[in-house]
């Protein structure tokens, strides 16, 4: 397999290397050198699961766009750390929190492409680059009862998520992010414009999309399947997509409420939403404790939860988000088949967790 790098996809130039999860977070979760557990792996299922050395798990880059994302880590880590101090956090400290995990979330993806040899039999049609600040996002924050350090993310080599990477958990010490992301995620119910007819244009490997306008009023839930509820909430719309023209923007973005509603309307950049205990609110621009769930929980129960949870979304936004209408019977049975196999093999691993969690409970 030839090297990419994981930024922009092209041929590593001047050759780097990029900690997905970055040293100076595994510093401040614990040793450097430390091992983590990789999970199956599934060019040899048969062999114990695989940990690596936490400062060896990076993975080919260009120079500049190393430099370049080196800026949005300089900026997200005050912010990582502020929220490990339970601090105050601003609705632009989520902006860029939130571009962040995007990095985190595809910066995964790709790492398991390259551990898995590409395994799931995919072909990547964009890289961290193209991911970051450009589709709906969200976050269910939970909170451990302790103090223990520690970086883990759930879910993040499963073959759902390497057929579509919009959903994974990162747990950094006591903090457990469940994080989803995808287009039009949310966008109906928030009042933003959404999609009334979507088409995958396979010769160009876009979505061609005719919108609605926006509904101009918030609906709750903002998405309306079940989230385990001891948690905050916190939501970002997004329109910051490259295949957004200027006169499509300007046809159904441009109106008061859409612009009263974005941090950033020039760069497509909608507000930060809280929503917790049936309201739904506009996170404040000044530093607040809102975003902090009220009481820390039993670690072991979050784990239960928030395992089930993501394997069960990851599934659920493969069904809501893949458009299969304008492709081929063969493509469809394809895609149907990966579907299948990731249904299957996520109620395995629920399955497999909750035999184990029964057995340690006896």
């Amino acid at each position: 397999m030839e090297k990419f790098c994981i930024f922009c996809g092209k041929t590593p130039r001047s050759k780097n290397m990029e900690h997905v999860i970055p040293q100076w977070l595994i510093k401040l979760t614990g040793d450097s050198a430390r091992k983590i557990s990789l999970g199956i792996d599934f060019n040899n299922p048969d062999s114990p699961l695989r940990s690596y050395a936490f400062n060896q798990f990076k993975f080919p880059s260009c120079q500049l766009c190393n430099s370049k994302f080196g800026e949005l880590e300089s900026k997200a880590k005050p912010i990582i750390e502020n929220i490990l101090n339970d601090n105050p956090l601003s609705a632009s400290d989520f902006n860029t929190f939130f571009d962040w995990l995007d990095k985190v979330r595809i910066g995964l993806w790709l790492a398991f492409f390259y551990l898995d040899n590409n395994a799931a039999d995919i072909e990547p049609n964009y890289h961290i680059t193209f991911r970051v600040g450009i589709y709906d996002r969200m976050s269910a924050i939970y909170k451990a009862n302790d103090d223990m350090e520690r970086i883990s993310f759930i879910a993040s080599n499963t073959p759902a998520f390497q057929y579509y990477p919009s959903c994974f958990t990162l747990v950094i010490n006591k903090y457990y992010f469940f994080n989803l992301s995808s287009h039009f995620l949310f966008s109906r119910r928030v009042g933003f414009p959404y999609p009334k007819t979507q088409l995958y244009d396979p010769t160009i490997k876009k979505v061609a999309v005719d919108l609605d306008h926006s509904r101009n009023r918030v609906m709750y839930p903002l998405i309306r399947k079940s989230i385990w509820d001891p948690c905050k909430q916190i939501y970002q719309p997004m329109f910051s997509s490259p295949e957004f023209s200027d006169e499509l923007k300007n046809e159904y973005y441009d109106n008061e409420y859409i612009r009263s509603n974005s941090l950033d309307w020039h760069n497509g950049v909608g507000c930060i939403y809280l929503q917790h205990n049936g309201k739904i609110i506009n996170y404040s621009q000044s530093h607040n404790k809102s975003w902090i769930p009220k009481k820390g929980l039993d670690r072991d129960i979050i784990e239960e939860e928030i395992v089930n949870q993501t394997l069960d979304f990851q599934i659920y936004m493969m069904g809501i988000t893949l458009i299969t209408d304008s492709l081929t019977e063969e493509h469809k049975k394809y895609i149907e088949m990966q579907l299948t196999f990731a249904k299957r093999f996520n109620k395995a691993l629920v399955k497999e967790y909750n035999k184990t969690i029964a057995q340690q409970l006896h």
